[in-house]
């Protein structure tokens, strides 16, 4: 929001935009650098920094998280000798938000840097500055290398030590606009194509193996300096308007897939534009009047792969709920006293490339029973793709909360997939919300959902029969450590990650090669985790509960 934060186009319609098509928190820019006094003070104009404010309430107020970026252009102005008022700035950022809750607001130190300068100083005294001020202390900072915040910028950042290794509430943060001919298209007056060839070709592996580089060299700097790996935010992605429609959906959906897999939160550039990477318009009309703000809803389809169940077609007695407490969209399914084969289909499913996906279904069964349904895929000329026969749906009585499970399907690239969910045996209760595609789990600030299981996995991790990958893992319940033990003797890299319910990286690292064990568990608090193994085409997920004394 940089540029309508400048311009004060900002209102409190844009949150609630985001918030109705399930955005989770907004990067709020200013540019506070040009509002500022002469030396020694540099004090920003009051107004500038009460707008920020002002759009942070507004975020806040409607559910999402803010990012304040108070100097999103500074890099265009910055040098050594400016370190002084860019301290000073700071400052007076951190003293204005300090009674922000901590979960809620984050600062990121500066919007791409160019080069030219000494990053590490720059950042090292800007947090020294944010972490003065009473109730930033444990407040969550962006930062990012040098060159743009590009991948490599992240990569060399980390390879050149630029980060603090001793403050434990850093996010590293890239932007990723790769490759350029395609993302830029109305820059470079070219039509490029993007992922036209079908799962086969190159560009899908391209991603994946430029991601994979950013984690190897975050690991690398956690166990050169012995401390836990950097989350990782994807601050910026996004394709200009004039790359074909069907390329550039393609991408989007891909880029935020791969880094949902990692644990990436992630932020499309941009909100408004037409022209160039918005997914709505920004016209005279749009800037004069926010209640004429919108979305483009099949842009928005395709970075979300998430559908409410009520919008199902429905056959045998379910009946659709109208329930807006606690509920994503207004209604929810319900399959409450139901007989068996009584079916819910979702039509016009997105998937960006013939895959294996994780669906997620956000339900609540008020039987004291495992429900049981049929879940199957269906391809756009209605050729089934793929089914899980039993899925169980394990009681949410004692919580009386929303749960969610996790189900692999295999699906095919197209606009016209149908997910089919059929009732197994006569159901007591059972409610369903909506469902998510994504190449990992999907998190849900607005409405969680505690992850359910029927059973605890097992213990021993096998990807497939045959497999010379051998993970153990015990205790899966645990009071000072939990223990793994791996011997990849196929060669094969393995990333694990512990995550908090939240979806919050708590540990993160690659397994060790060949017959050799890590701990997890040092320092964890109370409570349950979830320990996800991803290999080369495979994840497993086992979960971690902490209970002191045990």
């Amino acid at each position: 929001m940089a540029a309508k934060m400048e311009g004060r186009f900002h209102s409190n319609h844009d949150f609630q935009l985001l918030k109705e098509n399930h955005f989770t928190h907004c990067r709020i820019g200013g540019k506070l650098n040009l509002h500022t006094g002469q030396a020694p003070n540099y004090t920003v104009d009051a107004g500038r920094i009460d707008d920020l404010k002002e759009a942070a309430d507004m975020c806040l107020a409607n559910g999402l998280i803010a990012v304040i970026d108070p100097l999103h252009l500074y890099n265009e102005h910055y040098s050594d000798d400016q370190l002084p008022a860019l301290k000073k700035i700071w400052s007076q950022v951190a003293q204005a938000f300090a009674t922000y809750p901590t979960d809620k607001l984050a600062f990121e130190i500066m919007n791409e840097p160019h080069k030219g300068y000494d990053l590490k100083s720059m950042i090292h005294e800007s947090v020294a500055e944010i972490r003065k001020v009473q109730g930033n202390e444990e407040r969550l900072v962006i930062v990012s290398g040098q060159g743009f915040t590009t991948r490599q910028a992240l990569i060399n950042a980390f390879n050149d030590d630029v980060f603090p290794n001793d403050d434990s509430y850093l996010i590293g943060t890239f932007h990723y606009y790769d490759p350029k001919s395609f993302t830029k298209q109305g820059t470079f007056g070219v039509t490029t194509n993007w992922g036209e060839s079908g799962a086969n070709d190159s560009d899908w592996s391209v991603v994946k193996d430029a991601f994979d580089e950013v984690e190897e060299a975050n690991n690398d700097w956690a166990q050169r300096h012995q401390t836990t790996v950097l989350p990782l935010y994807l601050g910026e992605y996004g394709v200009d308007n004039q790359a074909p429609d069907a390329d550039r959906k393609r991408w989007l959906s891909w880029i935020r897939m791969q880094a949902e897999k990692r644990g990436y939160a992630t932020a499309l550039w941009n909100m408004y534009n037409l022209e160039s990477k918005g997914i709505g318009p920004w016209t005279r009309e749009q800037k004069d009047d926010p209640s004429t703000r919108y979305f483009e809803q099949d842009v928005v389809e395709v970075l979300m792969t998430r559908y409410e169940v009520e919008s199902a077609d429905v056959s045998g007695q379910l009946t659709i709920v109208d329930d807006t407490e606690n509920v994503s969209g207004e209604q929810y399914l319900s399959f409450s006293n139901t007989q068996q084969d009584d079916q819910a289909v979702l039509n016009s499913v997105y998937v960006p490339k013939s895959d294996r996906y994780t669906l997620t279904v956000r339900y609540k069964n008020k039987s004291e029973q495992n429900a049981v349904l049929s879940i199957a895929a269906f391809d756009q000329n209605g050729n089934k793709v793929s089914e899980q026969e039993e899925v169980l749906f394990p009681s949410t009585v004692d919580s009386e909360e929303w749960g969610k499970i996790l189900v692999e399907l295999d699906l095919v690239a197209g606009e016209d997939n149908q997910i089919q969910l059929t009732s197994v045996d006569q159901l007591e209760s059972l409610q369903l919300d909506y469902l998510c595609i994504s190449m990992g789990e999907y998190h849900d600030r607005l409405y969680p959902a505690e992850r359910k299981e029927a059973d605890l996995p097992t213990a021993v991790i096998s990807p497939s029969e045959g497999s010379k990958i051998n993970i153990q893992v015990y205790p899966t319940i645990f009071s000072n450590y939990t223990i793994i033990y791996s011997n990849l003797n196929g060669g094969e890299k393995v990333i694990f990650q512990v995550n908090d319910l939240l979806g919050r990286p708590i540990q993160k690292g690659s397994l060790p090669a060949t017959k050799s064990s890590l701990l997890l568990g040092q320092n964890y608090q109370d409570g349950c985790y979830l320990l996800n193994f991803v290999g080369e085409d495979w994840r497993k997920c086992i979960k971690l509960v902490k209970k002191s004394g045990i």
